[in-house]
């Protein structure tokens, strides 16, 4: 960005001159002369504008005062590639170091990218993961079996859908064997939005511009703890905001990573 301060006018000028200081207002209004402060984001516009004072007729005389060049705003903001890599980071590293095996989890059917002519997904059957996140994964089509793959191979959404189908089992399974397996649905810094049952209830409650603005919430985890009738709260943060509120951790849910990818780019990427 360049600033200048612009004097029109021969004794605007002279005055300047005599003593580097700008004209006062009252000094203008009974010597005539403007003093004007302008802003070009290019140096082509900056220099468009003195070639046309150059060839411009009017006033006799003028002084283009240019001060030191704003530096350019340096874009902070992490590129999406990198965003995306990190949210894989959590996912293999949550998934690393979950120590339960609740019934009904494991295998499951994951896709792995695979290099070729094109990118091709391949299913597997994730069967194990072990603690430093290499895993079995077993081919149903051609029958073979790798005992040493690594969670960072599989794609992102099925990291995402294998750890949510965890918490799921825990929870039913924890319902079903109550009180020697308990386990809550989230852990600290996951990233939860309301559940359509818990925006229908704030529409009903409180009209559609606050169910709204809860609907698009992105909120991020602290805590978690049960009340005297043993039911689950959550204590969260919006990602705009830091303010911790507490709701019914039944009325949450984890955020898919298509609206993880959409909240980057919309408040990331723009």
């Amino acid at each position: 960005m360049i600033k200048i301060t612009m004097i029109f006018g021969k004794d605007a000028v002279r005055k300047y001159e005599e003593n580097k200081e700008l004209p006062s207002e009252e000094w203008l209004l009974d010597n005539g002369g403007v003093v004007d402060e302008k802003e070009f984001k290019t140096e082509a516009e900056y220099n468009a504008y003195v070639a046309g004072l150059n060839d411009g007729d009017g006033w006799t005389d003028y002084q283009i005062i240019r001060h030191n060049d704003e530096p350019k705003e340096t874009d902070t903001r992490q590129p999406l590639n990198k965003q995306l890599r990190e949210l894989t980071n959590t996912f293999v590293a949550e998934l690393s170091c979950l120590t339960l095996r609740p019934d009904g989890w494991l295998p499951h059917v994951v896709y792995v990218e695979e290099e070729g002519d094109y990118p091709v997904y391949t299913m597997y059957k994730l069967e194990e993961i072990r603690k430093d996140g290499s895993c079995v994964l077993f081919n149903p089509q051609s029958g073979e079996r790798f005992d040493n793959r690594h969670l960072y191979e599989i794609n992102i959404d099925w990291l995402d859908t294998v750890l949510r189908w965890y918490y799921e089992c825990c929870s039913m399974q924890s319902a079903e064997h109550e009180p020697t397996f308990t386990i809550s649905s989230f852990r600290k810094n996951d990233i939860v939005k309301f559940t359509d049952n818990a925006i229908e209830i704030l529409q009903r409650s409180f009209g559609d511009a606050v169910a709204d603005s809860r609907k698009d919430m992105m909120l991020r985890v602290e805590y978690n703890k049960q009340n005297e009738e043993g039911t689950w709260v959550t204590g969260v943060v919006d990602l705009r905001e830091d303010d911790t509120q507490e709701f019914l951790s039944s009325y949450l849910r984890h955020a898919e990573v298509t609206e993880l990818q959409e909240y980057v780019i919309n408040n990331l990427g723009q």
